[in-house]
């Protein structure tokens, strides 16, 4: 079972409170945003709705056009292949999608997400010849957004329903010190509000550098960077996909290992090594993970000394290693 299959007191509270609301709203228009950060904790959410709204009220989910984000388009589609829909039997529509929107510009002139609320913007007129309620699904950053860039929509909006998760697809830029060069170009580094940051919009960001600068002596840091922030969502419990984003961090740090072999990036790349020990350990990789500690060791060692906190750590993650090594041997 899912590990956030069984709702918990305040997410109960919120799924009830937006299944009267979808119940209450038949035969009119009505907006209803419901916010959840995990696409896979949305979607069992939304399974349920349909269990407890059929037979007597139909359940559709729609997913926004990548390259013309409009939800009304979206939604007239989805009434032209269905007669029920399109006749005013009573239903309910849920839109996903929006949270695969691209934050970021990406040398493009609008970013996906501002085409997007641009077009939420000037939604709201248009959506009155629907006669059902439409549940909107977006992350807390998009949610933050959208009262500053759509405020006509945000101001029809019926309800908020927040479904609380530890998973996240999203990070905080005060976590993203490596970024800062590349922010500064985009004009976010002097923002004084805090932004969530998707991931899938820093992966891009990487490749673009990737790409149009590719001996930039900061891309070794931001592999590192996005290595680092990996781990910490395996660690606290935010992963979506827990092996998939431990293959992340694991490529991202083998990535940062192969620049910071460069003269002068030695205590980076003694971090680097001992970050991409600790995750070969959790899997089990223990004859891979045992060579990365060694030499993150005597890097450490030859930079800061024997008695420096950060060699003791590592000679501690090797001895732990070791111990593990010995008890698993037949």
């Amino acid at each position: 079972m899912p590990e956030e299959a069984a709702l918990d007191a305040e997410n109960l509270e919120a799924f009830e409170d937006l299944l009267v609301s979808i119940e209450a709203s038949q035969g009119v228009l009505s907006l209803l945003i419901a916010v959840c950060d995990s696409g896979q904790f949305r979607d069992e959410l939304i399974a349920r709705y349909e269990a407890e709204l059929q037979p007597d009220i139909r359940c559709y989910q729609v997913s926004l056009i990548r390259g013309e984000p409009s939800l009304k388009m979206t939604i007239l589609q989805k009434m032209q292949e269905d007669e029920p829909l399109k006749l005013g039997t009573q239903s309910v529509v849920m839109v996903t999608g929006a949270e695969q929107l691209y934050f970021l510009k990406l040398n493009e002139e609008k970013s996906e997400q501002d085409i997007f609320f641009g077009y939420l913007q000037w939604t709201r007129e248009a959506l009155r010849e629907f006669r059902f309620p439409i549940v909107l699904w977006v992350t807390t950053q998009l949610l933050t957004q959208m009262e500053r860039k759509a405020p006509d929509f945000w101001g029809w909006r019926k309800g908020v329903f927040w479904f609380e998760s530890r998973k996240t697809s999203a990070v905080s830029s005060s976590q993203l010190e490596s970024f800062r060069p590349i922010f500064t170009e985009l004009g976010l580094a002097n923002s004084e509000d805090e932004i969530l940051l998707p991931l899938a919009d820093l992966q891009a960001l990487i490749e673009q550098t990737e790409k149009n600068q590719p001996d930039d002596p900061l891309l070794a840091t931001l592999y590192g960077q996005m290595g680092r922030i990996y781990a910490g969502r395996l660690k606290w419990g935010e992963a979506i996909d827990y092996q998939k984003e431990q293959e992340t961090a694991i490529n991202y740090f083998r990535k940062a290992i192969d620049l910071q072999e460069a003269p002068g990036q030695e205590e980076s790349l003694a971090i680097s090594l001992n970050n991409l020990a600790v995750l070969y350990k959790s899997q089990g990789r223990y004859e891979a993970a045992e060579p990365l500690y060694v030499r993150s060791l005597q890097i450490y060692e030859q930079q800061l000394g024997a008695s420096h906190p950060n060699t003791q750590k590592v000679r501690e993650n090797l001895a732990l290693l070791r111990k593990k090594m010995t008890r698993s041997t037949p």
